[in-house]
């Protein structure tokens, strides 16, 4: 009877472990895709992002990765990025192949960098803004 108690206890810590670790790796890869979107975006035309975006996107994102891998050291952070670098290429490399044969403003194009680049911090936990009740 303890040998089964034993046993239920570290499989449910296992599924909690593996959670864990589902949950900042599904984290990361939503920061990639947004850092890989909003570097794109600045490589096409720094109109749709900024110099000055673009470090502050890069540094949020080696912040955050530095986090997860403090957090979990078994996680795959070249997978995730290999990951989420297919998950781009699948759902904006055209876009960006046919602005770039464009060469011109793309203001549709503009709205997703900024989007992309606004998501950025809200695919980094902790990076949202802490409200305090003020009443």
């Amino acid at each position: 009877m303890r040998r089964e108690k034993s046993d239920n206890i570290q499989s449910a810590q296992a599924k909690v472990a593996g959670s864990r670790q589902s949950d900042l790796g599904n984290a990361l890869e939503k920061a990639y895709f947004f850092y890989i979107l909003t570097k794109e975006c600045h490589e096409e035309n720094v109109l749709y992002i900024s110099n000055r975006e673009l470090e502050t996107a890069r540094s949020k994102v080696k912040q955050y990765e530095r986090t997860v891998r403090g957090k979990d050291k078994s996680i795959n952070t070249d997978s995730i990025w290999d990951s989420a670098s297919k998950d781009f290429d699948d759902k904006f490399g055209k876009m960006f192949k046919i602005a770039s044969l464009t060469g011109q403003y793309n203001h549709q194009l503009a709205q997703r960098c900024r989007i992309g680049f606004i998501a950025l911090n809200s695919a980094i936990p902790g990076a949202e803004k802490k409200r305090t009740k003020d009443f």
